[in-house]
């Protein structure tokens, strides 16, 4: 099931029902999704997601829920190697 999740700076976002986890959840600047990005923190500009597939930063892309996403799942994936 989907269930639709509204965000006060993002119009809506779609996460599954039973686990809660955001569903094809895309960066606005490049394109790719969560699991091709990381974090970084530049200490002028706070959190900025890098993208691995175009070896940069996604200057433009800030939203809380993708912020969010990208911890969420660099947790669960550095879970699964340890």
């Amino acid at each position: 099931m989907i269930n639709s999740l509204t965000d006060t700076r993002e119009s809506a976002t779609f996460c599954c029902e039973s686990c809660g986890r955001l569903l094809d959840l895309r960066c606005e600047d490049c394109g790719c999704p969560v699991s091709c990005h990381d974090v970084i923190d530049p200490k002028d500009s706070g959190r900025v997601p890098y993208c691995m597939w175009d070896f940069g930063p996604c200057l433009k892309e800030r939203r809380p829920a993708f912020l969010a996403a990208i911890e969420a799942w660099l947790q669960e994936a550095t879970g699964r190697l340890t």
